[in-house]
């Protein structure tokens, strides 16, 4: 499985380096590594014998047959009669179409798209579910710690570079990305990913898992005894304390960077998920010590990185709170028309911006081809029929986690690895209710691979019987 790990770190390495696998080499490369990572991992664990991997890859598949349905042709008049609302905006927005109008044409506004979002789906898919299976087969503990070097040296990287983008930008005042490549539409760069908003979405699914993998080497080796400075001191320089100061100085550069970005929903998210921390940390460790310490490095990653920076600088971005949420609910509102126009089958996964050409009424200087709303976006792209199948297979995914989480299933370095996958799902989770880093190739990879372990059921000794002669 060793193989299998490291081919799983390089393609959530490569999904980021290729600036979030946003342009199509990127997530078509992305999914094509999925899909095999996937397939390699349902092979070598006969995944198809567990009825676990069958109900996830059934429901997901279920997901995937509802996009391919939005990209089948039908005859024109039977396409504009099962959504009429998405035929208005074809006439408004396509010439050709109004002039001469296609023999057939597709429920989805644009189902070339939609066709791409099902293949990554699928890819995805796969992955979850062989990933869920495979899991408890990993070091964990190992791969947290590549995802770790990865998030420092992203980290690292992104505040340098913003540093120097603020200094030189290109000749049109964009931005650029590794101090040469201009992305196709201007972003505010930060690392390799074109928006800061989605390099924070990464990082605060990231770095839950770094906090989770210190909060294991706490309680299994913490100071004995009363917690003194001298007992700290002592533990701290023993191998067990230098990892647990080596992970708490890596949490506390990530959590930095997402401070550095200045992007607001990244902040609040990364509040949110330290909220989760401070209620597992509360609940499980039953050692005063331990809980203490690990309190107070959860203390120390969030106020050190918006110190580090300056409170001033973070409370300045939060202040201006008021002049952009007019835009987002604006945004909501013109989303929730289209929903309301187009209920069973939706404009069709990446129709979302056709249909904002005619429905987006306000804030025009700045086109919305997003909701701005990941939960809202589904249900305005799917309809009913990919909406259903979608928010059933979360409903699993929570069931599944909470029975994971009550039955205490695993040694506590997985306990506390599995919290921290939980803990990043609900910050993204936070962070998607105002932004869509969950479009985002890279981000949707690294998602996936925090549910399949927040939901996996570690591999249970055999229990041997004495049998009497």
């Amino acid at each position: 499985m060793m193989i299998i790990e490291c081919a799983l770190v390089a393609l959530i390495t490569f999904a980021v380096l290729a600036f979030g696998g946003v342009y199509p080499w990127g997530y078509t490369t992305t999914a094509i590594g999925a899909a095999g990572l996937g397939l390699r991992m349902a092979l070598a664990t006969r995944a198809w014998t567990s009825r676990r991997f069958l109900i996830a890859a059934g429901l997901l598949f279920v997901v995937v047959l509802a996009l391919l349905a939005q990209t089948i042709a039908l005859p024109l008049d039977v396409f504009e009669r099962l959504n009429p609302a998405g035929a208005a905006v074809l006439r408004a927005v396509d010439l050709r179409y109004l002039l001469r109008p296609p023999p057939h044409h597709a429920l989805s506004l644009a189902p070339q798209t939609t066709l791409h979002v099902a293949a990554f789906a699928a890819a995805m898919a796969l992955l979850f579910a062989a990933l869920m299976i495979a899991a408890p087969r990993f070091a964990l503990d190992r791969l947290v710690t590549w995802i770790a070097i990865l998030g420092v040296a992203l980290a690292v990287f992104g505040v340098v570079q913003r540093a120097i983008n603020l200094r030189s930008l290109d000749p049109d005042g964009w931005q650029v990305v590794y101090g040469f490549w201009k992305p196709e539409r201007a972003g505010n760069v930060f690392g390799p990913f074109i928006n800061r908003n989605h390099f924070a979405g990464w990082m605060i699914m990231a770095l839950p898992l770094v906090v989770g993998y210190a909060c294991a080497v706490v309680e299994i080796t913490g100071p004995e005894g009363r917690l003194s400075a001298g007992r700290g001191l002592r533990w701290a320089t023993t191998p067990d304390g230098s990892r647990f100061m080596t992970l708490a100085a890596a949490a506390l550069v990530m959590a930095t960077s997402v401070a550095a970005t200045g992007s607001r929903s990244g902040i609040a998210a990364l509040v949110v998920m330290l909220l989760v921390f401070g209620y597992f940390i509360a609940a499980r460790m039953q050692r005063r010590r331990a809980r203490t310490l690990a309190l107070a490095g959860l203390i120390a990653v969030l106020l050190g990185g918006i110190i580090w920076l300056g409170v001033g600088r973070t409370l300045q971005r939060f202040s201006v709170v008021s002049e952009d949420v007019g835009s987002r609910i604006s945004a909501w509102h013109d989303s929730l028309r289209i929903i309301r126009d187009m209920p069973i089958f939706g404009t069709g996964a990446g129709g979302f911006a056709t249909a904002m050409l005619v429905y987006q009424r306000e804030h025009r200087e700045t086109f919305y081809a997003q909701a701005h709303n990941d939960y809202l976006q589904i249900v305005a792209e799917g309809g009913l029929l990919v909406a259903v199948p979608v928010f059933a297979a979360l409903g699993l995914l929570i069931w599944t986690i909470r029975l994971r989480l009550r039955n205490g299933d695993g040694s506590v370095r997985v306990h506390w690895i599995r919290v921290g996958a939980v803990a990043g799902l609900v910050a993204i989770a936070v962070q998607s209710l105002v932004d869509f880093s969950l479009q985002i190739p890279a981000d949707t990879l690294l998602f996936v691979v925090l549910a399949a372990i927040a939901a996996h059921r570690p591999i249970r000794p055999r229990v041997t019987h004495a049998y009497r002669v």
